[in-house]
Formats: structure tokens, sequence, C-alpha cells
């Protein structure tokens, strides 16, 4: 009898036979089974034609498998096994998100964030201590204030079990106090009620919590005393020129008009580490707090401030206003998407500070809403679009988009809102009425959210993060073998990843057609060059024939043309987030690690280099007529004459 007759009967090959076919079979099943999340990783789509190929695949292997089974080859059954491993690693992959997706907590409803017996994950005390206390700070200025407590409108969201005092520190204003005890333990949270002349360094204006049960002397804590709440009207309209979405318009241009008849360099402190833009409106520079939520007026000529107000969460963009009425988004990048923490959109009179009203939201408004005549619109983390009345707050509509907007400000040309939301759509929305007049979905991306759209003559230009189903064959095969690996690995063996985590293998954006939402033409692919500190981001800036964008995770200015997608010229970006500014023929980039820049807008040719010892993040610079303004991440405000930046004449920014 033949050697292979006579192994053929082998148990041992027999077994591996028989484990290696049942495992393609099971891992061959279960991915023509699985159906990937459109938010998630998983980026092999669930078609019919995928489906074919996999069935090919484990009917190629039963083929193998069954020719194998007179072989006493060991080397022979290799290929096969190895094949088996991958598709079952791959399976085991998608089973994990599979799990991860059904044991996420739903997100928590307003009621059931601040009911006593709320449904699903409940506020822990830590979360309900800081609710409540960033929710009575809120109230403070503006509601009853007595002895021990304030008066909370019966309308906002306020953890049931939570306890509130107040405490006088004389000339260093009052301080608000919240506890919270639960089966987890009791926090205590206390934070500063920001004062009507100067800040002094010692005031708190982000929460401070512990799990300490004493009590400064003279505070008496009891449950919160509810009311109607007030009502107010804005002040007579003062003439001022309105900054009306982020970066003042469609092209986003962050240009205001008017300014000092001889502009001075002024430096201010906000006490508040910053994040967003700021925003110019008639004479007032609009400041948004980041962890701290302080909303702060400076005025436009010596950087004195005018007034502050105090959000019940942190302000990830900046204000907007039509010059009469202030609107500013609220919630944090964690907590509130889930319901978990105090979000929504507040509004104010622009010369007094007066709040005008506060709607709260289940998921976060991590970003600047969009005023179109007397309304103002905004979308939240969970894909909601809201329109308001601007000056009283009341509801006009709602509709639900696919996604949702994470640190992407919608962007307003005309009454036609379009709206960026992750993983990877782009929609077009008719606010009056209001009605989606289309949605695009870039299979090929994620975290489409995360940057705001910039619109000129017709054409949107947005970006996204790149992921391993972004790039050609051709770009693919010229990156480095590292980010090949990583790119081959995420697209077979996907994982959930902290969005901080270096997963994403580089960034592109795109020119879309606003009457029709297709996609005009798509950028090359530019590979990650640096892991981002936080969310990404990419916002163009569109002069004329050019437009201008920092591509965070490339780590790269793209300088282009709109209408075609050419590109002009690249740079080093110092690890900018913030969008650029276009100044006639210069462009102005200002970097987290401190560098500013000035490049010549048609070649790219460096003429200027600032530097400062503290950088700025998404808060790019803004214009206002002769005179700079620039928002670091401690929140020091920093005002140039135009002049004296783009020749470099500019002192050490003390």
């Amino acid at each position: 009898m033949p050697f292979e007759s006579r192994a053929s009967g082998t148990p041992a090959l027999r077994l591996l036979d028989a484990a290696v076919l049942g495992a393609a079979i099971l891992s061959v099943a279960f991915l023509i089974w699985r159906t990937p999340a459109p938010d998630g990783p998983d980026l092999i789509p669930s078609t019919w034609f995928v489906d074919a190929v996999f069935a090919g695949i484990g009917m190629a292997l039963f083929f193998v498998c069954w020719r194998l089974r007179r072989s006493s080859s060991l080397p022979a059954r290799l290929i096969p096994a190895l094949l088996t491993m991958v598709l079952a690693g791959m399976a085991m992959a998608r089973l994990r998100l599979l799990n991860y997706e059904r044991d996420a907590a739903s997100p928590l409803t307003l009621a059931g964030a601040t009911s006593a017996s709320a449904g699903g994950t409940p506020l822990s005390p830590g979360e309900a201590a800081e609710w409540a206390v960033r929710v009575a700070l809120h109230a403070a200025p503006h509601e009853r204030i007595t002895d021990d407590t304030i008066e909370i409108p019966a309308n906002w969201p306020l953890p049931a079990t939570a306890t509130l005092g107040v405490r006088d520190r004389a000339e260093r204003g009052r301080e608000i106090w919240a506890r919270v005890a639960g089966a987890q333990g009791t926090v205590t949270c206390h934070v500063s009620v920001a004062p009507e002349g100067e800040f002094t360094a010692d005031l708190q204006f982000t929460p401070s919590c512990d799990t300490t049960t004493a009590l400064p002397a003279g505070v008496v804590l009891g449950p919160p005393v509810r009311g109607a709440g007030r009502t107010s009207l804005p002040s007579p309209p003062s003439g001022a020129a309105p900054w009306v979405q982020h970066r003042g318009n469609a092209s986003r241009a962050a240009a205001a008009p008017g300014g000092p008849s001889t502009p001075t360099a002024w430096h201010a402190t906000t006490h508040t580490p910053v994040r967003a833009d700021v925003s110019v409106v008639g004479e007032l520079v609009l400041v948004g707090g980041h962890g701290s939520g302080l909303l702060v007026a400076l005025d436009r000529s010596n950087g004195v401030r005018r007034w502050s107000a105090q959000l019940p969460n942190w302000i990830h963009q900046a204000p907007v206003s039509d010059g009469q009425v202030v609107a500013v988004g609220f919630g944090d990048n964690d907590r509130s998407f889930g319901g978990h923490a105090p979000s929504g959109v507040a509004a104010y009179d622009l010369v007094s500070g007066r709040r005008l009203w506060t709607e709260f939201e289940n998921g976060s408004v991590m970003t600047s809403p969009a005023i179109h005549d007397s309304i103002v619109a905004y979308v939240t983390s969970n894909g909601v679009l809201r329109v308001r009345l601007l000056v009283t707050g009341q509801l006009l509509g709602t509709t639900q988009l696919p996604g949702g907007v994470i640190m992407g400000p919608p962007v307003l040309t005309g009454d036609t809102l379009v709206v960026t939301l992750d993983p990877n759509n782009t929609c077009g929305v008719d606010l009056s009425p209001l009605r989606v007049l289309w949605c695009l979905r870039q299979n090929g991306l994620r975290m489409v959210g995360h940057a705001s759209a910039a619109i000129k003559d017709g054409v949107i230009v947005a970006s996204g993060v790149a992921t391993a189903g972004t790039p050609g064959l051709s770009s693919y095969v010229a990156l480095p073998l590292r980010l090949q690996a990583e790119m081959l690995k995420a697209l077979l063996f996907p994982e959930y990843l902290d969005y901080r985590v270096a997963h994403f293998p580089g960034q592109v954006f795109s020119g879309i057609n606003l009457a029709t939402g297709k996609v005009r033409w798509t950028s090359p692919f530019f590979e990650r060059r640096r892991s981002v500190d936080g969310h990404t981001s990419g916002t163009a800036a569109l002069q004329g024939g050019i437009g201008v964008i920092v591509l965070p995770v490339a780590d790269t200015v793209v300088a282009f043309e709109p209408t075609t997608g050419t590109i002009r010229w690249t740079s080093g970006a110092n690890q900018a987030r913030g969008a650029p500014l276009i100044l006639g023929n210069q462009v102005i980039i200002s970097g987290r690690n401190g560098v500013i820049e000035v490049r010549q807008l048609e070649s790219g040719v460096l003429q200027c280099t600032l530097r400062r010892e503290r950088g700025y993040d998404r808060a790019g610079p803004i214009l206002t007529e002769g005179m700079l303004v620039f928002a670091n991440l401690d929140g020091e405000i920093e005002a140039i004459p135009t002049a004296d930046l783009l020749t470099c004449h500019v002192g050490d920014g003390t």
C-alpha cells in the first residue's frame, strides 16, 4: 500500500484536518452573518459581493482539505491552516466588536439623568454633584440667591438627591457648594461665582470635587429651591456687526469689520483654559472657557473685561451673535455624550451679559450654533438638529440627522445649513422650511464630524480622517511599511480604540457640490505624521481661487484650488489644529507648539515666524480691522496690530 494511503488513517492528521475545516466553516459563516455597525471600526462591508468572496474562500478551503485527506505532508497543510487562523482572527475581532456594542450603555435622557431611580447606568455621586453645582452656577447671577441656597428654574434638569449651599467670601465673592450621597459614596463639589470686578487668581471657575464630608464654616446644604425662573429680553439693537457662525461666514474668513482707529497691542487673561476661536461682535471680543464653561466679553480696543457668564459645562467652540443676542453651545467630550453631564445651548444679551434663556439637550453641543435672520440652529452629538427663535429660545423645528456632530460647527450659506457628522456623513439642510436636502456618506473616512466645512462658489470643502479603506493601491504601496502594516491590521482585525490613539493612517479632504451633495474631487492621501492630543480637526479658509487647510493628523498645511482640488503647496503645521487666516496674499497659521507663521498665499514661502511660550489649540487667529487676535491654551488673549505681525515687529507678548 502506498505511504499516502497508509497515512490517510493517521488520527492526528485527521483531527488536524477536521479542526481546520471546522474553524474555517464557523469563521466564514460568522463573517457572512455579521452586520457592521455604521459608525464602527469594521471597514469590510456586509454586501452580497463580500459574502460571495467569503463563501468562495470557505469552499476553496473545503476543497483543499478534502484533497489533503490522503496526504501525510504537514507543510502542505500549512497554508490552509494559516488562512484559517486569519479567518478565525477576523471573526473573533468582529465578535469582540459586537460584544462591545451590545454592552455599551444607552445614553441617559434628561429625565433619567436627574431621577433618583434612573434606568440604565445612572449618574455616579461624583457626576451628580458636579452636575448640580454646574447648573446652580449657571443660575447664580440671574436667579434669586438667599443666604443659604439658589433658586433653580423648575424646568432645568437637576439630580433629585442633590443638596446645595452658598458660601459668601465677602470681597472675594460667592462659592456654590453641592453634595450628593449614594451607594458608591458621598461627593462634594464647589466652584466660584464670577464676580462683577476683575478676576483674582484664587477663584475656582472649574468645579473641584472630593469625597470629604467636612464643610467650610458658613456653608449649610439643603434641598434646592425650584422656581419659575426669570425671563428677560435683550437690550435694544446696538448696531454691532454680527458674527453669525463659526469663523464669521461660510468661507471661514474670520474677519470682523471696524475696529480702533489706532490699533494698540494688548494682552488679557481670562483665568480659564481656552480651546475655541474668539468671536468679535461690535466692540466686544467673546471668549469661551474649556473645562470651566466661563464666557468672557472683553473690550476690543484694550482687552478690559466687560462682563462674564458661566455655562453649565465646557465651551468648545466660539459664541455667535446677531449683534444683539449671543448664543453659545455647552457640553463636554465624554460624559455628556451619554447624558452624564449637562449640555445644551444658552443665549445672553450682548450688551450686559444677562442670560436670556437656556435649553438643555441629551447630547453634547460642542460646536458653535448658526444664526439665520431671527432663528438659531444647532446640532447635538446625537445628530439632533434644533431650530429655535434666537430671542426667546422657542423651539421651531427638530430633525434627526445620520450620525453625530462632535467638534465641527455647521456652516451656513443663505438658508442652507451644511452639517458634518461622525462617522462619515455630510448633510445639506434647508432651514426654511426645515428639511434635509441631501446626505453624503464617504465610507472610507471617519471623524468627519470633528471638523467644520467651508463653502465658496457652490463648493463645500470638508475633511475626514483616513482609514485602511481610504487610499488607493498606488498610495498604499507608497506608504512606509509601518503604516501599511497598521492599515492591514485595522482592516483585518478591527477594534474600538480611543480617539487619541494614533491608529488612523492620515487625512484627506474633498470638494462637494453644494446643490447635489456629490463629490467633485478628493485630495491626495496625506499620511499621519503625529499623534493628535485630543480631537482632530481640519477646517479650510477660502478666498478667491485658493483655499488653505490644516490637517492635524498629517501635521501639514495644504493650499489648493477649491474648484478642482489641485494642490498649490504644502508645509509643516507646527502641530496646529486651528483654522488658518487668509489676509490678502498672506496666510497665518498658529501652532500648538507656540509658533505663528506668516506665509505667502500663492507660493507658501515663509515670510515671518513668531514664537510664544504657550501654544494654540483650535483657536485660529481672528482679524478685526487693523488687529489680529490670538487665544492660547491657557486662556491668554493677545491682540497684535496687523502691520506689526506681518513685518515681524512684535514683542514677547507680555
